[in-house]
C-alpha cells in the first residue's frame, strides 16, 4: 500500500488546495491518472477540464519511492524533452559507484555536476553502536560521497562542473544520542575542502 499526495503542477491556487489531498493504493505498476481517484465528481470535473496538456504529479511517497522518481522525471521531461532519467545505485556498495557514474555520463555524453545528498539519519546512543550502525552512516554520509567524488571528477574536469556535498550544522554543532552522523558529517566536511584543494581549478567544490 501507498500513501501518496497529489497535485496538479502548475495549477491555479484554489484547485491546487482542492487536489492536495489524501489517497490510498495498492501497488500500482505505473503513475496513475489522478481524475481516475478522485471521488468527488465536481472536483474531477475540474480536474478534467484543466488537465489537458498539462502533467499530473505525485509526491510525498512513502513506502515506495519508484512512484517518486517516475513522476519526478516526468516533470523534468515535460519541461525540457530528454532532460532526467532515473539512475539507481546501492550507496553502501562501493563497486555500484563508479558504475553509476559511468551509466550517467555515457547516456548524457557528459557530467556536469555531482550532488551528494543521500543520507542515513537515525540515533546511535553510545553503548548500542554496533558494525551495521558504523557501516550505514559512515558509509552514505562519507564513503559514497568520496567514491561518487573520485569516479567522477575526470568528467567533471572535462564539463569544468561542480561537486556540491550537503553536510549538516551538526557537523560543528554535534545532536545528543547521534554520535556516528554527527562524526560522519563533519568527515564529510573535512572531505568537502580537501577535495577543493585537490581538484582546483577545474572542478569547484
Amino acid at each position: 500500500e501507498v500513501e501518496a499526495t497529489i497535485y496538479i503542477l502548475n495549477a491555479p491556487d484554489d484547485l491546487r488546495q482542492r487536489v492536495a489531498i489524501e489517497h490510498r493504493w495498492q501497488d500500482l505498476a505505473e503513475l496513475p491518472s489522478y481524475v481516475d481517484l478522485v471521488a468527488d465528481q465536481e472536483l474531477a470535473a475540474d480536474i478534467r477540464a484543466f488537465r489537458d496538456g498539462d502533467l499530473l504529479a505525485l509526491y510525498r511517497v512513502q513506502q515506495n519511492p519508484r512512484f517518486l522518481r517516475q513522476a519526478l522525471v516526468a516533470e523534468f521531461n515535460a519541461a525540457r524533452p530528454g532532460s532526467a532519467l532515473a539512475f539507481q545505485a546501492d550507496l553502501l556498495e562501493t563497486d555500484h559507484l563508479a558504475r553509476l557514474v559511468a551509466d550517467v555520463a555515457e547516456h548524457f555524453g557528459r557530467l556536469d555536476a555531482l550532488v551528494n545528498n543521500a543520507s542515513s539519519f537515525f540515533a546511535t546512543p553510545i553503548g548500542g553502536i554496533g558494525e551495521r550502525e558504523w557501516n550505514d552512516l559512515l558509509g552514505t554520509n562519507l564513503k559514497a560521497p568520496l567514491f561518487l567524488a573520485q569516479a567522477a571528477a575526470p568528467h567533471l574536469a572535462v564539463a569544468r562542473g561542480a561537486i556540491v556535498n550537503i553536510t549538516d550544522i551538526h557537523a560543528e554543532r554535534p545532536l545528543k544520542n547521534y554520535a556516528l552522523y554527527c562524526a560522519a558529517k563533519a568527515g564529510l566536511a573535512g572531505l568537502t575542502r580537501a577535495l577543493a584543494l585537490e581538484l582546483a581549478p577545474h572542478v569547484r567544490v
